[in-house]
């Protein structure tokens, strides 16, 4: 009786059981199916053609190099300039000492003046060949100052009416111009230092007869010189200089009234381009 009644539970209990048999055998299949994928994947080598883990970071410092230098040449400034360029210059110049020469009527003073200029000027490089570029340049002079010039005396009469006063007298005199013939030749105009050449022409009226009292007030103005220009950004230059100035009336009131005034003109000034595209 015993033993029947163990038998019936037994097999009570592998009723019960069956149904879940096939699907732990098939979890144990699967569990040694993929211990031998692991075994064979490290043991097998990489094709030729895989990007191995190590070399990301490589590759990725690699393009961040690349991409770093074409930035840092994008980032250069541009000095060279191009045909096109504008250019606002100001300028302010001063003549330290006496003129080196000065032409016309030797019974006057000559030596003593000195010249102190502001000017303002539009330029545009109108060309562009090899190492030389050419700029044109439209100039102002809203200030031009004349001290010690020799003037007439309004107290003089004659040497018998008032024979202690001098014929003349020193006074400063204040002038305004404009130059409109103005051309610079600017050197190795690709690099950062740029030594120019420059040459102009203008007209300048003053308060006083210019440079002695038979002068007149009405004169004619040229000049010649040199400098370097330092750029400190793309737009922006500094720029020193030395240039011989001449004033004369061109013979307006015969040769005798036409002496000629001569400065060595050494300025300083401040450039803002407008770079053509």
């Amino acid at each position: 009786m015993f033993e029947k009644k163990n038998l019936a539970i037994i097999l009570l209990w592998l009723v019960c059981l069956a149904p879940s048999l096939p699907a732990a055998a098939q979890r144990i299949v699967d569990g040694k199916n993929g211990a031998n994928g692991l075994e064979t994947s490290s043991s097998e080598e990489p094709p030729a053609n895989a990007v191995r883990p190590d070399a990301a970071p490589r590759e990725a410092s690699k393009t961040a190099a690349d991409t770093g230098g074409n930035n840092k040449m994008a980032a250069t400034p541009r000095y060279a300039l191009k045909r096109g360029d504008r250019e606002i210059v100001l300028e302010i110049g001063s003549s330290p000492f006496n003129p080196s020469n000065f032409a016309g009527p030797k019974e006057y003073d000559v030596y003593g003046r000195d010249l102190h200029l502001a000017s303002l000027r539009f330029g545009r490089v109108f060309g562009v060949r090899g190492p030389v570029a050419y700029e044109y340049l439209f100039g102002v002079t809203p200030l031009a100052v004349f001290t010690k010039n020799e003037v007439r005396n309004p107290a003089y009469r004659s040497a018998q009416e008032t024979p202690g006063v001098a014929p003349t007298v020193r006074q400063t005199t204040w002038g305004v111009g404009v130059q409109p013939l103005n051309f610079r030749f600017i050197f190795r105009h690709r690099h950062r230092y740029k030594p120019f050449a420059e040459v102009g022409a203008g007209i300048m009226l003053t308060s006083r007869s210019m440079p002695v009292p038979r002068g007149t007030a009405f004169n004619l103005t040229g000049d010649f010189g040199g400098g370097v220009q330092f750029f400190t950004s793309e737009s922006r230059a500094v720029s020193i200089g030395y240039k011989y100035f001449h004033l004369s009336n061109g013979n307006i009131g015969g040769k005798i009234n036409n002496p000629g005034y001569n400065a060595n003109v050494f300025y300083v000034s401040y450039s803002f381009f407008h770079r053509k595209k």
